[in-house]
């Protein structure tokens, strides 16, 4: 069994803060908002908005329900109303984007110290996420005394707007979880500074300090929570690295939003890292290209689950300029194709926005429960045209004979010849049908990973053999060192091509928070390995995603903070650019972004221009292995020496025994019959499926 959650990490994809948010006279709701006079602050506060942090002009604020923000229009009317306020954008909410990892580049290395002048591990260095589901009593998180390495938790709870502040053992063991049903941040963390716990499975920055902040993962929250890491850094003037394993296919795409502009402005002060984001294999943008022939574009919006009984989320549509266009919802249904309900149209003017819902509009309310609404304006910090859909829409009729709706949404996008407007949608409750032709994965990239501070990160598969507490491992039919499919990818209106950088996350295994494992315990067996400390059990898992990529890419970065903290977040780039490694396969995948993650090369070079020299021999940039894929057995030779490659089957009976003298080889395997197989080339070993 794989375990996923969202392949297996929570490479974390945000929707639309308006889908089934709790209303009630305590709730908030999370907003960005720009000013240009600091006495608006004050106005905020007089008004009931908490702002938890604010820099360049900039709040992460909580806007009260009670004055009518319970849309996107409602919550900037509220904002707009105080002076010196120039825009606000609604909060999106988050939902949950190396035994093995550590060999990828020879990463060991660092840790070792071999071939270099001495080994690193992240001491000195304060590395932090903004997550959920953390445990900080985790046997991975202990110092050589049994106490937790975590210095501080910063928990968060926008749509309360509270922050509450947890530190030190006897606190964890109070309060032991932000999130008793989520183990996220516990896996992120081990990944990036967890020291193992007695297992092979250590992070890559085991010494490091860490600073854990959780929150709703509403953008406001994962912001505020950078805003702590930071200063707790600053107030031990150490280095800082941030992981933020999450991402958002709503938005702009081009790194202009507020989140983007907030988090360049922490950029300046961390090395921060964000995953690319999961939907590299989904084709999750519509691209209208109006002509004299093409004038309107019509796509069905699609449930996550594929029934379209629950249509939640939303749309986000961006014009390549400020060329006004205009759009439209449908329902169709199913049986004969009859249109049950239209909208009037929306353009960007902002002078036509439409809502409506199943109290105030009959028609609608024949079809559904909930509701609707689309939203123009040309954007002030781009410039331009935007149109948002967002819905939280319920159904019970089901098209006879069949389990999902009798009646489907569609969106209409139209413009003049010559326009063009790219649709997204949220991926994480609303998707386009996989058949449509218009559809497209080439920009997947998170929105959130778009600025031009942060580090963004993709996947490739790091194994395919996961151990299991039952004692019958599991085989995963991804081969290793090759792109992880769903790992997103793009080129933006700039001309930017993202990732940065590409890492271990396609199977990474790591800790699991222990009271997630308690509320389910039927989950022991798909465990990969346990460790008891007193009457306390700690267990770790494995996990598929960006989310688990992101984390190993912050803690290596953190190694390099250790040899030389004064690298900045351009330094940090310009050594992933010099020193990224060619693709170990699919050298032609659009998902490799600018190269794989090269840990021992970056080091190597982050210790340069510290100014010392480091002694890595010639074999650190190649080195003997030997993987599967495409049917046939990969060998890297580098020595050209004479190797023998075997291969045997489980009962011990060897199928091929082949002599290597190049310095690569192909050994093709197609014919074996269907099993597990285990080849070997002098110390390298690895297991397989055919």
């Amino acid at each position: 069994m794989k375990i996923n959650y969202l392949y297996g990490s929570l490479a974390i994809a945000l929707v639309s803060a308006f889908a089934a948010l709790p209303v009630s006279a305590e709730s908030y709701y999370p907003a960005i908002i720009s000013f240009s006079d600091p006495s608006a602050l004050d106005e905020m506060e007089e008004q009931g908005i908490i702002v938890f942090h604010h820099r360049g002009g900039m709040a992460l604020a909580c806007v009260p329900d009670a004055s009518g923000g319970s849309s996107p229009s409602g919550i900037a009317k509220k904002a707009r109303r105080i002076r010196g306020v120039i825009d606000i954008e609604p909060g999106r909410r988050a939902v949950p984007s190396l035994d093995e990892a550590a060999k990828h580049f020879d990463a060991y290395r660092i840790h070792s110290g071999e071939g270099l002048e001495r080994p690193y591990t992240g001491a000195g260095v304060v590395v932090g996420m903004c997550d959920t589901g953390f445990d900080p009593m985790h046997a991975t998180f202990h110092d050589a005394d049994g106490h937790s390495r975590v210095v501080k938790c910063v928990r968060y709870c926008e749509t309360e707007g509270t922050r509450k502040v947890v530190e030190g053992d006897d606190q964890y063991r109070i309060y032991p979880t932000d999130n008793p049903d989520g183990y996220h941040a516990t896996h992120v963390a081990g990944i990036m500074a967890g020291n193992g716990g007695g297992t092979p499975y250590v992070g890559m920055a085991p010494d490091a300090e860490i600073v854990a902040t959780t929150s709703q993962l509403f953008d406001v929250g994962l912001l505020a929570g950078a805003e702590d890491i930071i200063a707790y850094a600053q107030s031990q003037s150490k280095p800082c690295v941030i992981n933020m394993s999450v991402g958002s296919y709503s938005g702009p795409h081009d790194g202009t939003s507020l989140f983007n502009r907030y988090l360049d402005l922490l950029c300046e002060e961390a090395v921060i890292c964000m995953a690319s984001g999961n939907q590299g294999n989904a084709r999750g943008m519509l691209r209208c290209e109006f002509t004299d022939t093409r004038k309107s574009v019509v796509e069905g919006l699609h449930s996550t689950d594929w029934t379209q009984l629950h249509m939640a989320g939303g749309a986000d549509c961006w014009a390549d300029d400020g060329s006004d266009f205009k759009v439209r919802v449908h329902v169709y249904e199913n049986v004969g194709n009859v249109e049950q309900y239209v909208t009037p149209w929306v353009d960007t003017t902002g002078t036509t926005d439409f809502e409506t819902s199943s109290d105030t509009d009959a028609e609608y309310a024949k079809i559904y429960t909930g509701g609707l609404g689309i939203y123009g304006s040309v954007n002030p910090r781009n410039g331009r045209a935007n149109i948002v859909v967002t819905y939280d829409a319920v159904t019970e009729a089901k098209k006879p004979g069949k389990g999902y709706a009798l009646n489907q949404m569609t969106i209409e996008v139209a413009g003049d010849p010559g326009v063009n407007v790219d649709v997204y949608a949220d991926q994480v409750y609303t998707r386009f049908p996989n058949h449509s032709s218009l559809c497209t994965n080439e920009r997947s990239v998170s929105d959130l990973a778009t600025g031009h501070g942060q580090i963004t990160v993709g996947s490739y598969d790091n194994r395919t053999v996961f151990p299991r507490i039952s004692g019958d491992p599991y085989v995963s039919s991804d081969p290793a060192e090759y792109m992880s499919d769903f790992s997103g990818y793009g080129t933006l209106h700039d001309g930017r091509v993202l990732p940065n950088t590409v890492a271990p996350g396609g199977g990474v295994v790591s800790a699991i928070s222990g009271p997630f494992v308690k509320r389910n315990s039927a989950m022991l067996n798909d465990l990969c390995a346990v460790t008891q400390i007193g009457a306390d059990k700690h267990y770790w898992v494995d996990g598929w995603g960006t989310s688990m990529a992101t984390p190993f890419a912050a803690g290596t970065i953190a190694t390099w903070l250790e040899a030389n903290p004064h690298l900045n977040s351009s330094d940090v780039r310009q050594i992933l650019k010099s020193r990224n490694a060619a693709p170990v396969n699919g050298a032609d995948d659009p998902r490799n972004g600018e190269g794989w993650l090269n840990p021992l090369a970056g080091l190597q070079e982050a210790v340069s221009l510290a100014g010392e020299e480091t002694r890595v021999d010639a074999q650190s940039e190649i080195r003997s292995r030997i993987s599967m894929g495409g049917g046939m057995l990969h060998v890297w030779n580098p020595g050209s020496s004479v190797v023998t490659v075997r291969v045997n089957s489980l009962s011990g009976v060897c199928v091929r025994d082949v002599k290597v003298m190049d310095s690569y080889a192909e050994i093709p395997l197609s014919d074996l019959e269907r099993g597990i197989y285990v080849a070997t080339m002098g110390t390298h070993r690895i297991k397989f499926e055919i």
